[in-house]
């Protein structure tokens, strides 16, 4: 694919690259179970919460269980959790590093677009494992391509809200059609594609990722990816579509 005539590559984090989910989640349902007394399974969670964060998530919780649960409290107790609940290692989505490094060794261009706060993102880098065998540093790749819609003190508009994806073209100065998101959830899909951002689907890592596919497409997945290596001869065959009058 001529690089002119490329998109850039937006990132989802958790659950796209990182298989933060395995620990993240199940660490979110001990927190409100334990601490805030709410009834939520991981069941609930994936059909309920799945790709929330940020205010949106506390808004979800305190409408379903008619609680008065504040971000601020929530960001607090999961922040002290985040470095133990990290420091044992996350692994990568399968084969994500490889199509990570030639798209970054071809000087393609890629950037993170992520509901983690800065802290959290770099807390993944850091335990993130494979990075060396596979040669390559994601904290240094992704360093000046970062965009996220939380910020440290818990300010901005998570997705589902687009705000990520306008900051990211803005910043770049790019139109939506020269960009292409991949994410895991349908909260992220939504989130690109009222940017006006074609999204790809990922469900390699879900435990049901019929189910999540068909939630996918219904928030606006143009295609379903269920394997890292069919990524990069997807996108060679990709062609960037008309922008919008």
């Amino acid at each position: 694919m001529d690089r002119r005539l490329s998109p850039l590559i937006a990132f989802d984090l958790d659950g796209t690259i990182a298989h933060t989910e395995a620990v993240s989640y199940a660490d979110a349902v001990d927190l409100l179970q334990t601490h805030y007394n709410l009834p939520i399974t991981m069941e609930i969670w994936y059909a309920r919460y799945h790709g929330m964060a940020g205010p949106s998530l506390i808004n979800a919780l305190n409408a379903d269980f008619a609680t008065d649960l504040t971000w601020a409290d929530y960001l607090h107790h999961r922040r002290a959790r985040v470095p133990a609940m990290l420091a044992k290692g996350v692994n990568p989505a399968p084969g994500v590093l490889q199509v990570i490094r030639t798209l970054h060794t071809q000087g393609h261009p890629i950037a993170l677009a992520s509901n983690s706060d800065p802290t959290r993102v770099s807390l993944t880098w850091q335990n993130l494992t494979g990075q060396r065998s596979a040669g390559i540093d994601l904290a240094q790749v992704f360093a000046a391509k970062t965009f996220n819609a939380i910020s440290d003190t818990g300010t901005g508009r998570a997705k589902p809200a687009p705000d990520i994806y306008l900051n990211l073209l803005q910043t770049l100065h790019l139109a939506p059609h020269q960009v292409l998101a991949v994410e895991d959830s349908p909260i992220g899909v939504a989130a690109a594609t009222a940017a006006g951002i074609p999204c790809w689907g990922y469900v390699g890592l879900s435990p049901t990722p019929e189910e999540l596919g068909t939630k996918l497409k219904a928030a606006g997945a143009k295609r379903l990816l269920a394997h890292w290596d069919d990524f990069l001869p997807l996108l060679a065959k990709y062609k960037l579509p008309k922008p919008k009058a």
